[in-house]
């Protein structure tokens, strides 16, 4: 396979792909999870390959990071149910919040603000009143010492350094699907 190096040592699919069918966000978030994988690159070789037969099956143009999201939930079994169900509810709330983000504009990272700026809206349609940003930060860390989701700090070109999220073993909508049931359940 030819093409340029990523991070884990593994080279570029464009020349297994069509050109430009696999964004620059899609094979960025699989050199991550490769690498978060011991470097493994025949993990990402099959997450590329994955991805892209899920990116097949729904006839779509390009490979976007939530195909690599339902790719790696297929190899590495997702978190347990029972992880999201000992959540707080602002926890919840807020992860709700993320997936939401995830799915609507088709990332691989989300910032941090944007994550914020989801839980208000949220928040406001469970009516509940919104915690403070430090909370929040403290939320991301331990939804991330969970493996649920995965923070990491960016240089931003604009504005020094900012934070961004990403879902490492779960497809956004499975994540949406069964928090709304969680959250449901909590309301009875």
């Amino acid at each position: 396979m030819l093409g340029r190096l990523g991070r884990c040592g593994c080279r570029r699919p464009s020349p297994a792909f069509k050109h430009l069918s696999v964004p620059e966000a899609t094979e960025n978030l699989i050199a991550e999870l490769a690498f978060s994988e011991s470097g493994n690159a025949r993990f990402g070789i099959e997450l590329l390959w994955r991805a892209g037969k899920y990116a097949d099956a729904e006839d779509l143009n390009i490979v976007p990071p939530e195909c690599v999201r339902k790719a790696v939930s297929s190899i590495i079994p997702a978190m347990r149910k029972s992880d999201l169900a000992t959540l707080g509810l602002h926890e919840k709330l807020f992860l709700l919040g993320i997936a939401r983000t995830f799915k609507k504009n088709e990332k691989a990272y989300v910032a941090f603000t944007e994550a914020e700026r989801s839980y208000a809206v949220v928040c406001e349609e469970f009516e509940a009143t919104p915690k403070s940003h430090t909370q929040l930060w403290k939320y991301l860390r331990s939804l991330s010492t969970l493996g649920i989701v995965k923070a990491e700090v960016v240089a931003s070109a604009s504005r020094g350094r900012s934070t961004g999220i990403y879902l490492p073993r779960i497809p956004a909508d499975e994540l949406e699907k069964e928090l709304k049931t969680l959250l449901e359940k909590q309301e009875m």
